[in-house]
């Protein structure tokens, strides 16, 4: 339960207070009335912040391996991470779908509580969030995230106050207490106060323990910039909409429903772009040139009937790297999700009272 509600927590601010209340039932969409656009800058959305502690949170500082999002991310999380998962709203906001899905979410937007938190709050995240990345020390079962760091535009002074308050207006809302810390607020949640809210910098936010938001502020922390994951990151195309880096798995894979042959992946990075269709490019670290041609191999014997659903499939081995490229169209993209709906229904046909 403590991953879900440090989720949440997160989710609370980063991607909107009172929108996790939506309803399901269908109703025409409200208009909105938010549609700035966020600025972009070389290496992904969101500009570097002028002057913070050395080694401190957004720190333009250049990391070796790393740069644009996923240099300025580093810096904001601990050295010891595992694995680092990144969202470019830039790159998202690329894609047809990005408007079907904010649309959709206006249509169940319960009461306009989305709208009125946006007005209320002075904060719209489709427009003020420039990326957010999350940060694991531990990978799979049990993993909690280490911090979340968060880019964009934040008036903090109007911001806070106005999540709390909505938040203590709330049943089952949460509670925060404000700490100052040299001169930073650390907001503690009263149902995961092992999560701390800071903003590190004008225009950066970052969740995690109270002893690691401290120690960024006090400069000099032992931040992801000069660890393991520095150089993974650093093979990763961070201006993507979506981006991963892991420097290890857990020992029996990702849980998966085929054993991997040679073993779980060492290490896997890649990105998804949006911006025509999906593009994807996935590489697995496996333990040995064999395994690589191995897993390579089996996955090019068994594409079979489902390179249809795709426009670009390449599975290929060099060393002890395996690399996946895909590609699909959007009228591919919209005949799968099709015959997955249509399998879910035709499914859940003999489920109900008198069925097979």
């Amino acid at each position: 339960m403590t991953k879900k509600i440090s989720l949440a927590l997160v989710a609370a601010l980063v991607l909107s207070v009172g929108a996790a209340g939506c309803k399901k039932k269908k109703k025409e969409a409200p208009k909105d009335p938010t549609t700035s656009a966020s600025p972009e800058a070389k290496g992904g959305a969101g500009a570097s912040p002028a002057a913070v502690p050395a080694g401190g949170a957004g720190s333009t500082t250049p990391v070796a391996g790393a740069s644009g999002i996923g240099a300025d991310a580093l810096a904001s999380l601990p050295q010891n991470i595992k694995a680092a998962v990144g969202i470019n709203m830039a790159g998202v906001k690329k894609s047809s779908f990005f408007d079907m899905l904010k649309n959709k979410m206006m249509s169940e937007d319960k009461n306009g509580e989305f709208l009125k938190f946006v007005q209320d709050c002075k904060f719209d995240p489709f427009t003020q969030i420039d990326w957010m990345v999350v940060g694991m020390e531990q990978v799979g079962k049990g993993g909690d995230f280490a911090a979340v760091v968060a880019r964009g535009k934040f008036d903090e002074a109007t911001l806070m106050p106005c999540v709390m308050q909505k938040q203590t207006e709330k049943a089952d809302g949460d509670k925060f207490t404000v700490e100052d810390y040299k001169g930073k607020k650390l907001y503690i949640s009263s149902k995961t106060p092992e999560k701390v809210m800071a903003f590190t910098s004008a225009n950066t936010l970052v969740v995690g323990p109270k002893a690691w938001l401290t120690s960024l502020t006090d400069g000099g922390a032992k931040t992801a910039k000069d660890g393991a994951i520095a150089a993974m990151i650093g093979k990763v195309d961070t201006s993507q909409a979506l981006w991963l880096a892991l420097t290890e798995l857990p020992a029996g894979g990702m849980g998966g429903p085929m054993p991997i042959p040679g073993g779980a992946p060492k290490a896997m990075w890649g990105s998804v772009d949006f911006a025509n269709g999906i593009a994807a490019k996935l590489s697995l670290q496996l333990a040995s040139p064999d395994a690589a041609k191995g897993m390579a191999d089996m996955a090019n014997a068994q594409a079979g009937m489902a390179k249809q659903f795709f426009d670009k499939m390449l599975v290929t081995a060099s060393g002890d790297t395996v690399s996946i490229d895909i590609g699909m169209t959007e009228q591919q993209i919209k005949m799968l999700v099709g015959m997955i709906g249509m399998g879910m229904k035709r499914g859940g046909m003999g489920m109900g009272p008198g069925g097979p």
